[in-house]
């Protein structure tokens, strides 16, 4: 399966799918239904050749490129890419139109073709995300478009506004956006870089079991309003030596509720890698047994809305989920970051590195739909 570039060589096939295509379909509207081939050929693919590289065109106009998705001898579908946004399309159209033929949908084609249009699309616009609209009636261009990534960013009447992340727009993070709430013993912060020194007798956690409520732990955070994304860091805890030592990924959003991903030492033998989720003032702690000699962990915490995934990984390229889970006061803004912290008698350094922030990698649902009313 390929993109071609609108050309010549292929101009019976293009007129062929170009002039079959409804007039207006889905919100895409095709000025060249039904044509001869001989108009086609004479007119329509030299005017279409040429918005790549306008002449003569009204200030308004935005250049744009046509593909077609081929898969072996047979062309299923159109993608135009649109090269940069006015404030029309920006509230519109967006950066890219596609269609798929009428006998092919159904087959993923939408998918495999928005998928590699993404990948061209992001060498040309120079925004940082890929503009699109889709009709809210049309819900198997949603789905395909939730696939690739999009999030859902505004709407009008008849539209939804989507939004997928360019490829390559993913970016570390700007340390000069991470604010404490408490310090901890010592901190170095480069570029890079983070390094923490532990406080003893600091802690997260609240009521459930233990009765007891521990809310003294330092955490490095930034806010968003951002409704999608997820933020990667490595973790290093070869200093950990003490019952509970721990480091990882948090978002705190005040003292009754927060959550945090962590491994957490428990003897020479072994220690615990685990989450904690605490909504409304009352911890759920899920754990799993590793070996002591696991140093060095990655975590990818995801946000979908005011649903939230976290994420492991001994290498930094595989991930496994540890938790998904929903935070009541988790909808609108929120901080996340790092933490590290010893609730016993114990202090150690903690490393972070590697810390990016990217498109949102934990994909909408495409399974089993929910049970009718």
């Amino acid at each position: 399966m390929e993109l071609r570039k609108l050309n010549l060589r292929d101009a019976a096939a293009q007129w062929a799918y170009t002039t079959a295509l409804p007039a207006d379909e889905n919100g895409l509207t095709n000025p060249y239904h039904g044509v001869s081939f001989a108009e086609y050929m004479e007119k329509v693919l030299p005017a279409l050749m040429a918005e790549e590289h306008p002449v003569g065109m009204p200030d308004w106009f935005v250049p744009q490129t046509y593909y077609y998705l081929w898969d072996g001898g047979r062309l299923v579908g159109e993608f135009r890419i649109r090269h940069y946004l006015t404030e029309a399309l920006r509230n519109g159209a967006g950066h890219i139109g596609y269609s798929i033929r009428r006998e092919d949908r159904g087959r993923g084609y939408g998918t495999a073709g928005l998928k590699r249009i993404i990948d061209i699309a992001s060498q040309i616009i120079p925004e940082d995300e890929i503009y699109l609209r889709v009709l809210k009636s049309n819900v198997a261009s949603q789905k395909v478009m939730l696939k690739c990534g999009a999030r859902r960013t505004g709407e009008d009447a008849d539209h939804y506004l989507m939004r997928i992340p360019k490829k390559g727009s993913e970016h570390p993070m700007n340390l000069d956006r991470l604010t404490w709430t408490r310090e901890p013993a010592a901190c170095v912060m480069a570029p890079d870089r983070i390094e923490i020194t532990t406080r003893p007798h600091t802690d997260l956690w609240q009521r459930t079991y233990y009765h007891f409520r521990n809310d003294n732990a330092p955490v490095l955070q930034m806010e968003t309003e951002e409704k999608y994304f997820s933020f990667i860091v490595r973790t290093d805890f070869s200093q950990s030596h003490h019952r509970f030592d721990q480091c990882g990924i948090v978002m705190y959003l005040d003292s009754e509720n927060w959550l945090k991903g962590s491994v957490e030492y428990e003897n020479e033998r072994f220690q615990h890698l685990g989450s904690v989720v605490t909504n409304h003032g009352y911890s759920d702690w899920a754990t799993t047994a590793i070996p002591a000699d696991v140093k060095v962990m990655w975590y990818r915490f995801s946000r979908r809305e005011d649903d939230y995934c976290i994420e492991c990984s001994q290498d930094g390229e595989s991930f496994s989920q540890m938790r998904v889970c929903h935070m009541w006061e988790g909808a609108g803004k929120i901080r996340f970051g790092i933490y590290a912290c010893s609730p016993e008698d114990s202090s150690f350094k903690a490393v972070f590195t590697h810390m990016q922030l990217t498109e949102c990698a934990w994909k909408a649902h495409d399974g089993q739909q929910p049970d009718e009313a």
